[in-house]
């Protein structure tokens, strides 16, 4: 890895365990699908509960609250971008 390049991370957005165990458990794709991969993965991984994830655990992340809106789910997120090149721009994240 080059000198002083910042690691690129992929923010994650948590739903909650109750919410994820019933989609896995009644709702196609998922319930044929239970395992996961990403690109540069060699095997894939069954899905980990909140609480078994280390990056949950240690950032002491929260699920993002998930309700029910007519015919679909909703779920909201606010997120905010800052790049290396922003200095000087002060950060909304409290």
């Amino acid at each position: 890895m080059p000198v002083n390049l910042p690691r690129r991370t992929a923010e994650v957005l948590y739903l909650p365990d109750d919410f994820l165990d019933g989609l896995y458990a009644s709702v196609d794709p998922y319930r044929s699908h239970r395992t996961m991969t990403a690109p540069g993965m060699e095997n894939s991984v069954q899905r980990k509960r909140n609480v078994d994830d280390g990056a949950y655990v240690r950032d002491q992340a929260r699920p993002l609250e998930v309700h029910r809106e007519g015919n679909g789910i909703v779920a909201q997120a606010t997120i905010g971008v800052v790049t290396l090149g922003s200095l000087g721009v002060r950060s909304l994240f409290r």
